[in-house]
């Protein structure tokens, strides 16, 4: 992982802000200096392969955090696990390059146990019981209007006390899904433990 180094004040404009403006800068081994007027991600300073890894786990926190159903962080579990298997393909043929050449290296074992784990990490995320369909309110089970008026917003001639005359469920907010539900999932998610890279 390459060095990130803070600049509170730039001596002069550079690739990404003016004199006087604060900013990040690295260098990867062999690399030339990168510069970012933002906090970079763990995947930019990798200066290795790993940074697929780094970079699925970015993209699955960003996909798990924008869902708005449980479609959405299946899609999100799908993708990752997806390009999570192809790495550990490419790590499993890279070692077997390296122990043609090179019989019994220290570095096959290490890129083999790249692929275990990841292996076993994506195992353990398929693993994650998830609903493939929403789940439903359980005040309105799903029907999205208010149980107390049915929908039609009235209680005699006053409005609805319980809705305030809106029709719509007040724990559901008229979406019809248990939203609780759907955060549990994500949080849960959000606690996932990625591999950690054994080079």
């Amino acid at each position: 992982m390459a060095k990130l180094h803070f600049v509170k004040k730039a001596a002069k404009d550079n690739a990404v802000v003016k004199k006087g403006e604060s900013y990040f800068w690295w260098q990867g081994y062999r690399s030339p200096k990168r510069y970012s007027a933002t906090r970079p991600k763990p995947s930019q300073l990798c200066n290795n392969k790993w940074a697929t890894v780094l970079a699925a786990e970015e993209d699955f926190q960003d996909a798990v955090a924008a869902a708005t159903d449980f479609a959405g962080l299946r899609e999100a579990v799908d993708l990752v696990t997806s390009e999570l298997t192809d790495f550990a393909s490419e790590c499993e043929e890279a070692a077997d390059a390296v122990e043609e050449n090179f019989p019994g290296s220290e570095q096959a074992e290490r890129i083999r146990e790249r692929s275990s784990n990841i292996e076993e990490f994506t195992g353990e995320l398929e693993g994650i019981e998830l609903e493939d369909e929403r789940i439903n309110c359980p005040e309105c089970d799903g029907e999205k209007t208010c149980p107390d008026c049915e929908g039609s917003k009235k209680d005699g001639d006053e409005d609805c006390p319980e809705c305030d005359g809106s029709g719509k469920c007040q724990t559901c907010d008229g979406t019809g899904e248990d939203e609780d539900a759907l955060e549990a999932a994500k949080e849960e998610l959000r606690e996932v433990c990625f591999p950690d890279d054994p080079f």
